[in-house]
């Protein structure tokens, strides 16, 4: 059953995927459409699960999971990552490679492999104050906290010493 976010727990579940792109105005749109029904629709066990979703920056897909009444099991879950795996082959994107890096340049999210963080700290692209996408997030309240952060306070911190 799709709820709002703002109806959830600060212990709820969370699941955090960065785009390696801007979504579109349409694809946007598509994706809204299919993540409610999803959530609408989500169950484990055959008992429905309480879940929302969140798009941030045009970049971002965060899925939630209340599981106060009903935990979301493996069979649920796989379910959840078949639904990302879906978007990405229909919109031709990236949402489940963890080896990418979301940062903020201009007040755009930017995204690089993890193996070419340093050489944009060399080049000053990404500095101590550079605001990074943190994915592994894995409660609400953490995301609502944590999502975005400094790279100095991040694990990118071990550049900047």
């Amino acid at each position: 059953m799709l709820k709002p976010v703002s109806s959830f727990p600060k212990n709820a579940k969370a699941w955090v995927y960065l785009s390696n792109r801007p979504f579109t105005i349409s694809e946007k749109a598509w994706i809204e459409n299919n993540l409610e029904s999803f959530a609408e629709n989500w169950e484990a066990h055959g008992t429905g699960l309480e879940a929302g979703f969140e798009l941030i920056d045009n970049q971002i897909i965060i899925i939630f999971v209340d599981e106060q009444n009903q935990h979301a099991t493996g069979c649920s879950i796989d379910k959840s990552v078949s639904k990302i795996k879906e978007i990405e082959s229909k919109l031709n994107l990236s949402l489940s490679d963890r080896s990418l890096v979301g940062y903020y340049f201009n007040n755009e999210i930017r995204t690089t492999h993890f193996s070419k963080v340093k050489t944009l700290v060399e080049n000053g692209e990404i500095h101590q104050d550079t605001i990074i996408v943190n994915l592994n997030l894995t409660q609400l309240g953490e995301v609502e906290t944590e999502l975005k952060q400094k790279a100095k306070e991040s694990w990118l911190s071990k550049y900047f010493k």
